[in-house]
C-alpha cells in the first residue's frame, strides 16, 4: 500500500457534524481514507476510532497529530506516514490509499519449501561471516570514506547490551536519563511526563503538563526539565511538579531545542525558520536569527561557547553573539531531534533521510566519515522525522536508530557497528544513555520503553 494523495476538504462539515471528541475533550479530525479492502487497522491517531464505509474508511484523529499507520495482514504496511499538514479540530481530510494488486493463495508446500532453501542459505552464509570475523582488518577511516554495515558482536562478548526490562507506555514520544542517573523521564501524547525510577523503573511522579510532549529534555542540574510540543515550551520543577515558564515558540511548532551547558539559556527552532535563544529563569527571548531554509537540528557545543544548526547546510554560530563562524553548504539533510557533540566537542554525528550518519570536525564542518547500516521502508524521497543519534558519554561509541525498528551501537573511533538490537516492533523514535555509559533507554512507537544494559 502506498498514498497517492492528501489533502484538506475545505467545504467538507462531516467531521463538525460527527463531533467525536478525543481524551482532553477535542473535536476530533475526519480523515476520509479511500481504500476499496476490508480489514484495514489504523494506529497512531490517538483515538484508534474509525470505521468502514462503502469504500472508504472514516478515521478520527486527534488534533496535533503527526503519523498515522495503515495495517493489513495481506500487504506491506504504511508505517509512521507523516501527514503534510497540521491535522486541526473539527476539519475534514481526505487520503487516496492506491492497493497495488491483490494478493492470490498461496501454495503451503511451495512456501515451505522456498523458507527451508532461503534458512539454509543464510546459515551458510552466517558460518561464513563467523570464520572470517577475525581474519578481517577494520578499514581505516579515511575523509568522507563510507564505512559499510558490519555484524553484530559476537555472542559473550562483554560489552554487548542486553534487553533488561520493557514497559508499557502508550503514547509515548521523547525519553531522557536525568544527569545523575537515578531517574528517567518520559513525554507522552497524552500530556503527561512520567518519571520513573532507573533501578526499579517504578513511576515517582506523573507532571501533567499543558500540551502533548513530543520533545524533552531535564536541565544539566537536573532540577528541571523543558517539554515541547508543536508551539509551547514549558519548564517544569522536577521536585514540585511545578510549571516555571511557559512561552509560545514564536509563530510556528518547535522542532527542535537545546540546554545551554550552563542551564541558564535554550535555543530553538521553529517551522517558520527563526533560531531564538531563551532566558530561562525570565523566559525572555535573548536573540533572534532568521533563517531561509527549515532548521532541523539545534546543539550547544559541550562548552557552550557555540551553537551548531542542521538544516540544509551546517551553520557554526557563537552562542553568546550570534555571530557566523562558519558553515558547510554541502546540503546536508538531518532528522529531527537526530544528532549531537562529542562529549569532547570535537566531533559532530547526524543522521539524514538516506539513512546514513554522517560525522564532521566541529572546527571546520568538514565530514570525516560516513556510516551505513539502517535501512528505512521508507521511500526516500518522503522525509520522516524518527530517530536519534547520539555520542556516547565517554565518546567511545554510538548509539542510532534512523527511521526503522532497530539500534545500532557503533564504534565512533573506527566506525564498525558493534550490534544491531532489534527487539522493538515498530519505528524507534527517541532514546537516551545512562550518564556513566553502561544503560540506555528507548522508545518506540510501538509504546514500549526499553532499557538495555551492558555487561
Amino acid at each position: 500500500m502506498s498514498v497517492e494523495s492528501f489533502r484538506c476538504l475545505e467545504t467538507d462539515l462531516s467531521a463538525s457534524y460527527a463531533k467525536v471528541e478525543d481524551i482532553n475533550n477535542q473535536i476530533c479530525a475526519l480523515l476520509k481514507v479511500s481504500l476499496p479492502i476490508s480489514g484495514v487497522e489504523f494506529t497512531g491517531t490517538g483515538l484508534e476510532s474509525y470505521e468502514q464505509r462503502t469504500g472508504e474508511y472514516w478515521v478520527f484523529v486527534s488534533p496535533g497529530m503527526k503519523f498515522i499507520t495503515i495495517k493489513h495482514r495481506d500487504f506491506h504496511p504504511i508505517r509512521n506516514y507523516a501527514f503534510p499538514q497540521r491535522i486541526e479540530s473539527a476539519r475534514t481530510y481526505e487520503m487516496v490509499v492506491k492497493v497495488d494488486a491483490i494478493p492470490q493463495p498461496i501454495d503451503s508446500a511451495s512456501m515451505m519449501s522456498a523458507m527451508e532453501q532461503k534458512l539454509l542459505e543464510m546459515e551458510q552464509r552466517l558460518g561464513e561471516l563467523i570464520s572470517n570475523q577475525n581474519a578481517q582488518q577494520a578499514p581505516t577511516p579515511q575523509p568522507n570514506q563510507v564505512i559499510p554495515p558490519s555484524q553484530p558482536l559476537i555472542k559473550n562478548n562483554p560489552s554487548q547490551f542486553k534487553l533488561l526490562k520493557t514497559l508499557n507506555c502508550k503514547g509515548v514520544q521523547t525519553i531522557s536519563y536525568s544527569p545523575d542517573g537515578r531517574k528517567f523521564a518520559a513525554g507522552r501524547r497524552d500530556k503527561i511526563i512520567e518519571i520513573r525510577d532507573a533501578n526499579t523503573y517504578k513511576c515517582l511522579k506523573k507532571l501533567y503538563v499543558g500540551c502533548p510532549v513530543y520533545n524533552l529534555a531535564y536541565s544539566p542540574d537536573g532540577t528541571k526539565i523543558a517539554s515541547a510540543d508543536n508551539e509551547i515550551i514549558e519548564i517544569w520543577d522536577v521536585n514540585t511538579g511545578n510549571c516555571l515558564k511557559t512561552w509560545r515558540a514564536d509563530m510556528g511548532y518547535c522542532a527542535s531545542f537545546a540546554w545551554s551547558p550552563d542551564g541558564k539559556r535554550i535555543v530553538s527552532t521553529t517551522n517558520n525558520e527563526a533560531v531564538n535563544i531563551w532566558d530561562v529563569n525570565t523566559g525572555r527571548l535573548l536573540r533572534k536569527l532568521q533563517l531561509k531554509n527549515t532548521v532541523e537540528e539545534l546543539l550547544f557545543s559541550p562548552d557552550g561557547s557555540n551553537i551548531v544548526i542542521i538544516a540544509s547546510d551546517i551553520i557554526k554560530l557563537d552562542a553568546n553573539t550570534f555571530e557566523l563562524l562558519h558553515i558547510n553548504d554541502e546540503q546536508y539533510i538531518s532528522t529531527n531531534g537526530c544528532g549531537s557533540y562529542s562529549p569532547d566537542g570535537s566531533k559532530i554525528t547526524a543522521g539524514n533521510y538516506t539513512d546514513e550518519i554522517k560525522i564532521w570536525d566541529a572546527n571546520t564542518l568538514r565530514c570525516i566519515q560516513t556510516l551505513k547500516g539502517h535501512s528505512s521502508s521508507y521511500e526516500k524521497k518522503k522525509p520522516i522525522d524518527v530517530g536519534f543519534v547520539f555520542y556516547s558519554p565517554d565518546g567511545t561509541k554510538i548509539m542510532s536508530s534512523i527511521r526503522d525498528c532497530n539500534i545500532k551501537i557503533w564504534d565512533a573511533n573506527k566506525g564498525e557497528c558493534l550490534q544491531t538490537l532489534v527487539d522493538h516492533t515498530e519505528y524507534v523514535i527517541s532514546g537516551s544513555w545512562s550518564p556513566d555509559g553502561r544503560k540506555f533507554v528507548s522508545a518506540s512507537y510501538d509504546e514500549t520503553i526499553k532499557i538495555w544494559g551492558c555487561e
